[in-house]
């Protein structure tokens, strides 16, 4: 990862958000914002333009990170990771037709993360 790709973390337990933030620190990239709910991904990922969404599923809220990511790419042409520990099928479907551009579970390592901001960078 280079040291200039910016991320919008959208994940609704500031624990687990600032886990992830010092993974991304250490993957060489910028939490550029935050976000825990749908509304406020959206909001913000207009806002900022980052290079990458990382997108929990489960959010605060009446909406999730799926519906996040749909309103996401109409607004921006952006696709996000979904970074979750929701793997049921009828949820995945669901996700998979935002056309992410990876799935990352949790609970996840330095190494897959890595790697799948490294895809997403590459597209």
């Amino acid at each position: 990862m280079g040291r200039n790709t910016r991320v919008l973390l959208v994940e609704d337990d500031m624990l687990i958000a600032w886990t992830i933030a010092a993974v991304l620190k250490q993957l060489g990239c910028t939490v550029v914002d935050y976000a825990d709910n749908a509304d406020q991904a959206v909001e913000r990922a207009i806002a900022v333009r980052p290079d990458v969404i990382l997108m929990d599923i489960g959010l605060a809220g009446t909406r999730d990170g799926i519906d996040a990511a749909e309103e996401i790419r109409a607004h921006t042409g952006q696709s996000v990771i979904y970074l979750t520990g929701h793997a049921d099928v009828a949820t995945l479907k669901r996700a998979a037709e935002t056309e992410p551009l990876s799935f990352v579970f949790k609970p996840f390592d330095e190494v897959t993360l890595g790697a799948a901001l490294d895809q997403a960078r590459a597209r």
